[in-house]
């Protein structure tokens, strides 16, 4: 495997409040940890978030609190956090001059980060003291992990919160729906995960991204030991951006991953980190998931009746390897009832 890249200066729109304390012998054997929150329109809920990364007990440890150029006080509670922080971690703030989303504002991150491995904390969730630590305790006991998950208590209100499973996954069980990073709330991953691909493409989610590298690198490891209070509310990014989409929104992005996937299965061949066997089973599979999405955005954009009915015909009897005709035909409705709210002419392109 190739070494690690080594860490970028930080630079830009930056300050630093960092305290002191003296290196142990145990702490210089273990790796450097970023923690890294993500934040956008939080206000309600940032400063547990917060408080949650102060409060990590492993070392060493640098924290990266960044805000996606919000609209309320968020970033403001944020900077009033850091200023009076009196702990021995080393805390970087980061606010995008402009919104991001979610891949950019992640590429952001990784650019200032230093950390072996990265733990991915959202601005309304609670992480407790011991997360960190039991990150990197399970990855001591799985030396091929390059994602680990950790289990959640979902609170508040709304859908029901994610189902952890503890589970050993590895590339292709990750193009199965369901596999690979299941809960992006406790993920971390290896910073190679990251710098061996390049940045996060536009569009796509950055846990399942890092999630099915990790899994062309050796493997992504669950476990069920809670390590994060899971925040219900219907203004959260998951409720809103992932699991409220249907229909074009949803197609899209899946799209969009897919396409990441082969780019990353391509480089994955390249590095020698996948054999080409297993490259042309997965690139196959990705090609059939990749036909089913773009017969589904073929059909939104079909106006006339025979070619339509034509298009719905071909795409049951396309074999998908993970979706069944149910699947398909449940998108085609949320298509159809889109295209009797909204009309034809739509945009189709992949967006974020």
């Amino acid at each position: 495997m190739p070494t690690l890249p080594t860490s970028q200066n930080l630079k830009g729109n930056l300050s630093e409040a960092t305290a002191a304390k003296p290196q142990t012998a145990s702490s210089e054997k273990r790796p450097l940890v970023t923690f890294a929150l993500f934040a956008y329109n939080q206000e309600h809920y940032i400063r547990e978030a917060v408080e949650g990364a102060f409060s990590q007990t492993y070392s060493p440890l640098e924290i990266i609190l960044s805000d996606d150029c919000s609209s309320d006080s968020t970033f403001t509670i944020i900077e009033e956090l850091a200023a009076s922080y009196q702990g021995s971690h080393k805390v970087i703030l980061n606010r995008n001059e402009k919104n991001l989303g979610i891949a950019g504002h992640c590429n952001r991150v990784m650019e200032l980060s230093s950390g072996e491995w990265i733990v991915f904390a959202a601005g309304d969730d609670i992480s407790l003291p011991s997360r960190v630590s039991t990150t990197l305790r399970v990855a001591e006991q799985h030396p091929d992990a390059y994602s680990v998950m950790l289990g959640v208590t979902a609170f508040g209100e709304g859908r029901s919160g994610p189902v952890v499973l503890e589970r050993v996954t590895r590339f292709p069980d990750t193009l199965k729906r369901g596999n690979g990073v299941t809960v992006g709330a406790s993920h971390a991953c290896r910073r190679e995960s990251y710098s061996l691909f390049g940045p996060v493409p536009k569009g796509v989610w950055e846990d399942t991204t890092l999630g099915f590298r990790s899994s062309l690198l050796g493997t992504i490891v669950t476990s069920g030991e809670v390590a994060v209070r899971y925040r219900l509310h219907p203004e959260s990014v998951s409720s809103s951006q992932i699991l409220g989409q249907t229909g074009l929104p949803r197609i899209r992005r899946e799209l969009a991953i897919a396409t990441c996937m082969k780019r990353d299965l391509e480089l994955a061949l390249q590095g020698g980190w996948v054999d080409a066997d297993t490259v042309s089973f997965g690139a196959s599979l990705l090609e059939r998931l990749m036909e089913t999405d773009q017969g589904l955005l073929a059909i939104a954009k079909e106006d006339r009746i025979l070619p339509l009915l034509g298009r719905v015909f071909k795409l049951l009897l396309h074999r998908d390897p993970y979706r069944n005709v149910f699947w398909k035909l449940k998108n085609m409705f949320f298509l159809w009832r889109s295209r009797c709210s909204c009309g034809a002419n739509r945009d189709l392109s992949v967006g974020e």
